[in-house]
């Protein structure tokens, strides 16, 4: 953010100002009897009631058919990742990182079941989540599990 000319007349109660560069997230205030407000979790107000819980039963129905179809050696480890895939993506800021590895961990232990967490990571109620985090976590999302 880059303020580029601002100016306050005293007694003509005129404000001037004006700003240049990129102001995605700023907050900017100036002048008399301001009132500002700042949502501080954009994610409770993108993803409603509903759609965490539909995210829940996708994940309970991915553990169910691991339980029901995983080798049993490998079932708790599965099922362990799941439960890391939740809070990666339910975290303050969802973590792409552990997701990506997450993914990469099925596909050398369990590659049949590669495509069910794959659909997880990218249902569209994960991506409203990841875009209330920001564009560039979005455009990353997309990146990391187009194919």
């Amino acid at each position: 953010m880059n303020p580029s000319n601002a100016s306050h007349s005293p007694g003509s109660g005129s404000v001037n100002i004006s700003i240049g560069g990129n102001l995605n997230g700023e907050q900017i205030a100036m002048g008399h009897t301001i009132k500002q407000t700042q949502i501080t979790n954009p994610k409770a107000e993108v993803v409603s009631d509903t759609e965490w819980l539909q995210l829940r039963q996708e994940l309970d129905t991915l553990k169910a058919i691991l339980r029901a179809y995983a080798p049993t050696e490998k079932q708790g480890e599965a099922i362990a990742q799941v439960d890391a895939l939740e809070q990666a993506i339910t975290a303050g800021k969802p973590d792409l990182t552990r997701m990506q590895h997450i993914k990469h961990w099925f596909a050398k232990y369990l590659p049949t079941f590669t495509g069910a967490v794959t659909s997880v990571i990218v249902h569209p109620i994960v991506g409203k989540i990841v875009e209330a985090s920001g564009q560039v976590l979005a455009d990353k999302l997309t990146e990391r599990f187009q194919d």
